[in-house]
């Protein structure tokens, strides 16, 4: 468990810094005090990691590149698809980018995560792009944004990393590291298979500092037993660990030893299968195997053998934390030597250095007005706590900020403000506690690349306490470069923070976003299943609208005379489907509608907002309900899921009422409590059936299942996750509803 840091500066002087000479910011970048530099220390706290042999050791590669100043500056689209990335016609931002980069396309058993950093022209920013595509030279580019930019000489921990948003530059294997003779001297960054090993609760939804979230389907999915394995876990060797101990036989399996051992491993993806991966720059693979003849991607061998003994010894410092990387004390090895440049001048606008006496205080949105779940500002964390924009318990309406903590944690929620270093702040509010929990407000100024930080109480509460007032100057240091203005709970109960502002000043009530901004924001505020709601992906804010958006533009065509209507199952017909959808659909006219995640409440959503409008179809498949049945923004009873898809049938009778509509049941899956559900809601959904005239329902969930209530599916019918569609589920798929759909599209 993390605990609380109430005062203290990093551990980290100049007195053990390295002799070595200075350093290639690009080639060994970021502050020596980055997670990715810091070694290490002797005050770590390890626990077991229970990691067991893989069938295979591959190399999650990572796309690493310098962009020239004349780069020009090209569209960014969405990627088409995960196996079908080049295609996207839905631009998602642009970015400055060689016309000679080439990045080949994913395809079937080959869908890397394709990773990238660029860094700018300025040779400081580095901007990062997922799933990253770009098949022909000067061609299209495909992927994701991930925002922020990172500075080169900053701290680096974010960037394109899928599941845990941490970085592709930073502690990447580069090219010569593995077959050189000097020793790698930074942490490294591995992917596990998750469903085995990654932790999904309550109070740890998949993911711990520094990593900021997990896969999105990371509740359904991760299976792991140790709380402590999560996106962000720091695994790393113990020190009575040895080479002889492990029986290593290659220079690679000991290189790797020795900076598991100082530096350790941050879990950063999702393996998605028995495989251990390592991330490195494109090229340290094949470099490899032509100098040492080594494997680095293979299913036997020394090297197998050795990086399976690494892994199955690793252990988790446990104790890693911002105040405390690598565990804290005296650390292991020197730190990295010093950058081999100073960082080149701000750019005009940004915040004023260090030390600089014109800064004007402002707190966004200190009243909480604005926000759906989280006040917008505020959605800065630490620690494990729920954080929340309360609407019943407030000191100046609509709503307030509420940190609840449990079982004795603690954590954090903040937002973080550029500047200030030298100047002093007054800041005021209110706040109020209730149950066994000490909290405070605070400030916590830090230096750029985190290299000194110091933490200012501005008020506390601890027990039931009402609304109280609180106002504080603060000096902040002169090499304060950012600080946070944090909400600090730890304990047992709940803390509000209301009104705060400078003292002196007005609240500031926040800026009501667009609708359209707020959707690509944050998730929907929470709804009953048959209460429209957008989607979001919190992995790529923005991903779910463009989608739709594409299936608008679909709509505007015309002639779709069947529509397959529903969540990702639906839209795995144009995957894993896709030879049953040309053989069986395509001929009729068909139109495919399904969006990866959608509830009945993002269906419906879809509806009210145009997808429907203009088209006249002889049928609608719909087939929606799973995701409804977890415990999130869209979630409801057995009941309450079967009234969601009743209003879809009845919005879908209105927008078309010549139009019929085969409703099918929910499918099996992986488990009882899933299965067992699906069995109750399926009966409910059959009651919609009015006989074919305009509402036909078909269960077909016993061709998928033995028994359809225990979750007992057939393996082959299912990908690994036993929810999604193999070929083979499709193909029974198409079987068990074809004859429906031809006639009923007549």
């Amino acid at each position: 468990m993390h605990r609380l840091v109430v005062i203290g500066l990093f551990f980290i002087t100049t007195a053990i810094q390295g002799a070595d000479g200075p350093r290639d910011p690009w080639l060994w970048p970021f502050a020596s005090t980055s997670i990715w530099n810091m070694p290490v220390g002797n005050d770590a706290v390890y626990v077991e990691a229970k990691i067991g042999p893989a069938k295979q050791i591959g190399v999650d590669e990572e796309l690493l590149f310098r962009t020239s100043a004349g780069a020009p500056v090209r569209k960014l689209f969405a990627p088409k698809s995960w196996e079908t990335r080049a295609g996207g016609t839905q631009q998602v931002g642009e970015l400055p980018i060689d016309d000679a980069i080439v990045v080949p396309d994913a395809r079937k058993w080959h869908t890397p995560n394709n990773c990238a950093a660029l860094l700018l022209p300025d040779a400081r920013t580095v901007r990062h792009v997922g799933v990253l595509c770009r098949p022909e030279a000067g061609g299209p580019v495909f992927g994701y944004p991930f925002n922020p930019d990172s500075d080169l000489f900053g701290d680096g921990a974010h960037g394109s990393h899928g599941a845990s948003r941490l970085s592709a530059l930073g502690g990447s294997i580069r090219m010569g590291e593995l077959t050189g003779g000097a020793p790698i001297r930074h942490a490294l960054k591995v992917d596990v298979f998750c469903e085995r090993y990654a932790f999904y609760g309550e109070d740890r939804k998949g993911f711990r500092w520094p990593a900021t979230k997990a896969d999105s389907y990371a509740k359904e999915r991760y299976k792991g037993a140790n709380r402590a394995l999560v996106m962000g876990s720091l695994l790393a060797l113990p020190p009575a660990a040895t080479e002889a101990g492990l029986a290593l036989k290659t220079p690679i399996g000991k290189k790797l030893f020795r900076a598991l051992q100082d530096f350790g491993a941050y879990v950063v993806d999702d393996a998605a299968w028995d495989c251990h991966y390592v991330c490195a720059e494109t090229g340290v693979a094949e470099e490899v195997e032509h100098k040492l003849g080594l494997k680095l991607a293979a299913a036997e061998g020394r090297l197998f053998e050795d990086i399976n003994a690494l892994f199955t010894a690793l252990e988790i410092v446990d104790n890693n934390a911002p105040d405390r990387i690598g565990g804290g004390g005296t650390p292991r090895v020197a730190l990295a030597p010093p950058l081999a440049q100073a960082a080149p001048p701000q750019p005009a606008g940004a915040a004023p250095k260090a030390g600089a006496t014109t800064f004007k205080l402002m707190i966004k949105n200190g009243g909480m007005t604005q926000g759906t779940d989280v006040p917008d500002e505020w959605s800065g964390r630490y620690g494990e706590v729920e954080i929340e924009r309360d609407t019943k318990i407030f000191k100046e309406a609509p709503a307030a900020l509420r940190v609840t903590v449990r079982g004795g944690k603690s954590g954090s929620a903040f937002q973080q403000i550029k500047g200030g270093g030298g100047t002093k702040i007054r800041i005021a509010g209110w706040m109020r506690t209730q149950g066994n929990v000490k909290a405070q407000v605070a400030v916590h100024a830090f230096a750029e690349g985190f290299k000194q930080n110091q933490f200012m109480q501005v008020h506390f509460a601890q027990g039931d306490s009402e609304w109280t007032a609180f106002e504080k100057e603060i000096a902040l240091p002169e090499w304060c470069a950012f600080f946070n203005v944090a909400l600090l709970v730890e304990g047992e109960g709940s803390a509000w923070l209301d009104e705060v502002r400078e003292a002196g000043g007005s609240v500031d009530p926040g800026e009501e976003l667009s609708p359209e901004k707020r959707m690509t924001k944050a998730a929907p505020p929470k709804g009953k299943p048959w209460e429209p709601g957008w989607g979001f992906y919190p992995q790529f804010p923005g991903a779910w609208q463009m989608m739709f958006k594409s299936q608008l533009e679909r709509t505007k065509q015309g002639n779709a005379n069947v529509i397959f209507l529903g969540d990702s199952i639906t839209q795995g017909w144009g995957e894993a489907g896709k030879a049953q959808w040309e053989k069986r659909f395509a001929s009729l006219g068909a139109v495919n509608f399904g969006i990866g995640g959608d509830s009945t409440r993002q269906v419906l959503w879809r509806i009210e907002h145009g997808l429907l409008d203009g088209l006249a179809p002889k049928l609608v498949v719909l087939k929606i309900g799973t995701n409804n049945l977890y415990d999130d923004h869209n979630a409801g009873s057995d009941e309450e899921i079967a009234r969601g898809v009743e209003a879809i049938v009845q919005r879908i009778r209105e927008k078309l009422p010549q139009t019929r509509v085969l409703l099918l049941g929910i499918l099996p899956r992986q488990n009882e409590f899933f299965s067992s559900r699906i069995a109750r809601i399926n009966p409910l959904l059959a009651k919609l059936d009015d006989g074919g005239k305009s509402v036909r329902f078909l269960d077909i969930g016993d061709r998928f299942a033995r028994t359809p209530a225990k979750g007992d599916v057939h393996e082959d019918m299912f990908v690994p996750d036993k929810l999604h569609l193999s070929a083979r589920g499709y193909e029974v798929f198409a079987e068990a509803i074809a004859d429906a759909v031809a006639e009923m599209a007549k």
